[in-house]
């Protein structure tokens, strides 16, 4: 009983990670003078623990973000940089690599709110959403 109760609760989290995410890092991150591009990812320096966002077209980094405990383990750990899938807005297709996340480094868990939309989906060719 209690395996069930807590299979529903992660499965809880999953959603909510999932619907609370937004793209709104686009915001956050930086580029050079004339960059236009919108392709960013997650950087992790695992020597000091800073969490950056780079963009991939000019190399600019944004300035370190400040990150939350897991919401499973409560654990600070450096975390690493992971793809997990995601379902397309529009046909509710599941796109493979769908997000660039940031993962928890104490258990097997992504850090909610942490969360990029990357690929469009081969189903339908929808873009993910963006800013």
């Amino acid at each position: 009983m209690m395996c069930f109760i807590w299979m529903i609760v992660l499965m809880a989290l999953g959603l909510l990670c999932g619907m609370s995410s937004a793209s709104g890092w686009h915001k956050v991150a930086r580029h050079s003078r004339g960059c236009k591009s919108t392709d960013i990812l997650w950087q992790v320096n695992n020597y000091n623990g800073v969490v950056t966002l780079i963009c991939t077209s000019c190399g600019e980094n944004s300035t370190p973000i400040p990150l939350t405990p897991c919401l499973v383990c409560k654990k600070r750990t450096v975390p690493s940089p992971a793809y997990t899938d995601r379902d397309c807005h529009k046909c509710q297709h599941k796109v493979e690599h769908g997000y660039h996340v940031l993962a928890c480094n104490g258990c097997p868990h992504t850090l909610c709110n942490y969360q990029i939309p990357k690929a469009t989906c081969p189903n339908c060719g929808t873009p993910p959403l963006s800013d």
